[in-house]
């Protein structure tokens, strides 16, 4: 009964995704999410330049 309840459980969260108006919304903002991402790992994004400000500081101890 349990793994009967989990497998139906998943094929609905993988219809949600795949097929239905809410997994469209929710692969769009992952994909706005990913760019985000990729932007701030740029130079000068906020992640590069954290990044780039640690490694000075570990250089100079």
């Amino acid at each position: 009964m349990g793994k009967e309840a989990e497998r139906g459980e998943v094929e609905k969260a993988v219809r949600k995704l795949l097929v239905e108006r809410e997994g469209e919304e929710m692969r769009e903002r992952v994909r706005e999410l990913k760019k985000a991402a990729d932007r701030s790992m740029e130079k000068g994004g906020s992640s590069y330049e954290a990044l780039e400000a640690l490694m000075e500081h570990l250089m100079s101890c």
